[in-house]
């Protein structure tokens, strides 16, 4: 947990784990340089090696030009995003993009007057902002349009022409946007690269109306082909390195999917349950920054594995009906605890991404089970001899945004329901205590959440629970109404 301060916007939210780990952090950077430098200059390396004449002069530009613009694109993941430096998927699959970029560009751009700008150089920086970060992606874009201006020439009109395509592509196309977003992408990048084109053309001697219009085409066919590429190619790449992508997690939210289904089948009260976590927790992370699609699937789906054994939990069950009256209270535990499992191999069987996993792993951290009251009554049954453990959630505690918003989300359900809390008033007491709870209990030590963004998180919860809570008029008889009509 992190004080919120007045420069916490302009520095980056890193967990204290980062910093511990810095040794591996610089060996990923070093790795991601290194291998991102070796691969743009890899066409240039078997050219001299292949060659009778062996200039190695273009080789050694090349390299001190890669070298370059990876060391600024090093920096930046140092300084701002030290996050996906510790995730080796993440580094794998940024360097791919950056190294395939690159090399098609060296392969294509050079020696061509329209062709480069056809070249969907947009497609790599959509991929980078919706896999990735789209700051990153801006970064990325304005480090792949330099490398283009380099190859292609030195022009200044290629320059800026990539530059602001990719930087707009990646803006468009942001990692919650959803799928309406491409369209409006290929429509933004095809008319930015236009009156680029066409600004840069006016600009020169001898400007013809057929030239204009060849320019006007490959421009907005270049918005079509960025799109199409980055379409096409980023729900498998994520797929492959286990990120979660929009299009996969617009699927998990379907309340058709097998899961949903099956839990309201057979846990009914759970899925009423999860419904409700959900609108709590992507209200909230809209308004802290998280992601509102990863909140949204984890928090429909966190409990899934209740549906296994599901009148063992209170909202399943029946009036009069408690079968933990038979068990002893550390079995009973035990059986609780055991959902959180049960629901990671159900979602682990469906594919889930592994931002959804995390979240149902950590959203109850290492609480106790049912707010204390099973270690409560073991206490009273054995006269004090109990372990503590045997009754707390194994964890681990939440390491993310979207894990805690879920975690306070389903406690703050639970408990507004079991106090019957409808007033404005009573809503906020026990969103406020149970949000306090937890911020003391240090279970919301591992995640990079200000102080100030848990109170966003509390406000938002009151909000949308008081909008649940409202009064209703209460309909009059049919015989009343009748009586009084007459």
């Amino acid at each position: 947990m992190k004080q919120s301060s007045p420069s916490s916007g302009a520095t980056p939210k890193a967990p204290l784990d980062l910093l511990a780990n810095a040794p591996s952090l610089l060996l990923h950077l070093l790795l991601l340089v290194v291998i991102i430098t070796g691969g743009l200059c890899l066409d240039s390396l078997f050219r001299v090696l292949s060659s009778s004449v062996r200039d190695w002069r273009a080789l050694w530009s090349e390299l001190l030009v890669a070298s370059a613009l990876t060391g600024v694109l090093g920096s930046y993941l140092w300084r701002m995003q030290r996050t996906i430096l510790a995730d080796r998927r993440r580094v794998v699959l940024l360097a791919a993009i950056v190294i395939a970029a690159g090399l098609a560009t060296k392969l294509i751009v050079p020696g061509h007057v329209l062709t480069p700008y056809l070249f969907p150089m947009a497609a790599a920086t959509m991929l980078v902002a919706v896999l990735l970060d789209v700051q990153l992606a801006v970064v990325v874009g304005i480090i792949l349009s330099l490398l283009v201006g380099f190859v292609g020439g030195k022009s200044l009109d290629l320059t800026v022409y990539t530059l602001v395509g990719s930087v707009v592509g990646a803006l468009a196309v942001s990692p919650t946007g959803g799928l309406s977003a491409f369209g409006w992408a290929a429509l933004a990048v095809g008319v930015v690269n236009s009156v680029v084109a066409v600004s840069f053309r006016l600009l020169g001697v001898g400007s013809d109306v057929v030239g204009l219009l060849e320019l006007v085409g490959a421009s907005l066919a270049n918005g079509v082909l960025s799109v199409s590429l980055a379409f096409t190619t980023f729900f498998w790449l994520g797929t492959l390195l286990g990120i979660a992508t929009p299009v996969q997690l617009v699927e998990l939210a379907r309340p058709t999917h097998p899961l949903a289904k099956r839990l309201l089948l057979e846990a009914p009260g759970t899925y009423h349950h999860s419904l409700m976590v959900g609108n709590l927790g992507e209200r909230a992370a809209e308004l802290i920054g998280a992601d509102p699609l990863v909140v949204r699937v984890a928090a429909l789906h966190h409990d899934v594995g209740k549906c296994l054994r599901p009148y063992f939990f209170v909202e399943n069950q029946t009036a009069g009906e408690n079968y933990h009256e038979q068990l002893d209270a550390k079995t009973s535990a035990q059986i609780i605890i055991s959902h959180v499992q049960d629901s990671l191999e159900l979602a682990r069987k469906h594919r889930f991404p592994t931002a959804v996993l995390d979240v149902i792993a950590q959203h109850h951290g290492t609480t106790r089970v049912g707010f204390g009251h099973f270690y409560q009554q073991a206490v009273k049954e054995s006269n004090g001899q109990v372990s503590e453990v045997d009754f707390c959630y194994p964890g681990p505690r939440p390491r993310s945004k979207e894990a805690a918003v879920v975690m306070l989300a389903d406690g703050v359900e639970a408990a507004v329901r079991a106090s019957g809390a409808t007033s404005a008033a009573e809503i906020e007491r026990v969103v406020r205590k149970l949000t306090n709870d937890r911020l003391i209990s240090g279970e919301l030590d591992d995640c990079d959440l200000t102080l100030r963004e848990l109170g966003i998180i509390g406000n938002a919860f009151v909000q949308v629970l008081q909008g649940f809570a409202h009064t209703r008029i209460q309909y009059p008889e049919k015989d009343s109404v009748e009586r009084s009509g007459a």
